[in-house]
């Protein structure tokens, strides 16, 4: 199983720069310890999410804004419709595509916040381990479904209840949104150019079609699964 993913991205004027996302929680105490810059719209009561359940007590800083923050320093002065190359490499195998600055930073975003130690975002984990840079809307909402299914087949058999109804991903869908909602707030008070905001976009735009797909299934995916629709033969 891969243990880092790493983001090589190449801007227009050749110059290049990487990020690797290590495939374990990242210690918020750790990474507080790393960086003592005393930034406001890090900490934790900065525009803390309704929702959170961490306490300024124990923790000084938002655990998702302080594993952003190295992506952001890089990231940050880009303009959302740069073109970049991009090359993420994981140990099975490498991806490449040529597209907007925000749309490569949205996807490392995402695997960037599954390991930061949020724990709203800890059901990202298991999609991040099988990571799929820039997946589209469909292949999203495939893949959050199948990776629940099979967590709540774990969880059957080591005899605790499964919830085959999907109702606790959407409301872990709904917590989800609130966290890019969070953090958007976030970046709109940091002095920068508008690719990293956006990438927080498409990434709410992406758990938006989730969320809807979960309450108001209309029959997206039926093509994709059509197989499992059709009666078996007579014997």
């Amino acid at each position: 199983m891969t243990s880092e993913i790493t983001y090589h991205i190449e801007l227009h004027d050749g110059a290049v720069w990487s990020h690797s996302v290590p495939m374990a929680e990242q210690s918020a105490s750790a990474l507080a310890a790393e960086d003592d810059s005393g930034e406001d719209w890090t900490r934790l009561d900065h525009h803390q999410c309704e929702h959170c359940p961490l306490s300024t007590d124990q923790y000084r800083d938002c655990p998702l804004a302080l594993a952003l923050k190295p992506v952001l320093a890089k990231a940050g002065a880009a303009a959302s419709h740069d073109q970049v190359r991009v090359r993420v490499s994981t140990e099975a195998r490498d991806y490449a595509k040529e597209c907007s600055m925000q749309r490569a930073v949205g996807s490392l975003f995402g695997v960037v916040s599954a390991f930061s130690g949020c724990p709203h975002t800890r059901l990202l984990r298991p999609l991040a381990r099988f990571h799929l840079p820039f997946s589209v809307a469909e292949e999203t909402t495939a893949r959050v479904l199948g990776m629940y299914l099979a967590g709540q087949f774990v969880r059957a058999q080591h005899g605790r209840t499964a919830d085959w109804s999907l109702a606790g991903l959407r409301t872990q869908y709904q917590n989800l949104r609130k966290v890019n909602r969070g953090i958007s707030a976030r970046l709109k008070e940091i002095t920068m150019q508008d690719a990293a905001p956006n990438s927080m976009v498409l990434l709410d735009v992406l758990a938006a079609d989730v969320e809807y797909a979960l309450d108001m299934y209309e029959g997206e995916l039926d093509r994709l699964f059509r197989e499992f629709l059709d009666e078996p033969e007579a014997s």
